[in-house]
């Protein structure tokens, strides 16, 4: 019923509205904090950082997950949520230089095991009478 009127909005402008009515109650609780830093002080790597946070974190990875979303439907593109710590283990490595843990090795494998098991059971054909 809450949702109704949403659905005639396409999922990336809904994702921009979310953020933007996600962004204004931030600003205003952090605004006394925003007016006593000192901008001078701030490195451009941590300006880069946070550049990198807000356009790939969020707008691209929005734009990946919506065109998801429509291609393969919602549940498939779910799944694949949980390569998310795949891939940041695989990315620290060169650029940071962490190196991965057997541990973290062992989740990587449960996570493509239970990915590609999902694969296989929704693609399974329907037992028979069904």
């Amino acid at each position: 019923m809450w949702l109704k009127p949403l659905t005639h909005i396409d999922g990336p402008e809904l994702a921009a509205w979310t953020l933007v009515g996600g962004t204004i109650p931030i600003v205003l609780i952090a605004a006394p904090s925003v007016m006593q830093a000192n901008f001078h002080a701030i490195v451009p790597l941590t300006w880069a950082a946070l550049a990198y946070s807000g356009l790939l974190s969020l707008g691209v990875a929005y734009l990946f997950w919506y065109r998801g979303v429509r291609v393969i439907g919602p549940t498939r593109t779910a799944m694949f949520t949980n390569l998310q710590p795949i891939v940041a283990v695989l990315v620290s490595w060169p650029l940071l230089g962490e190196r991965p843990t057997l541990w973290q090795g062992a989740g990587a494998l449960a996570v493509m095991a239970g990915l590609w098991l999902t694969r296989q059971i929704s693609t399974a054909e329907p037992a028979h009478g069904e």
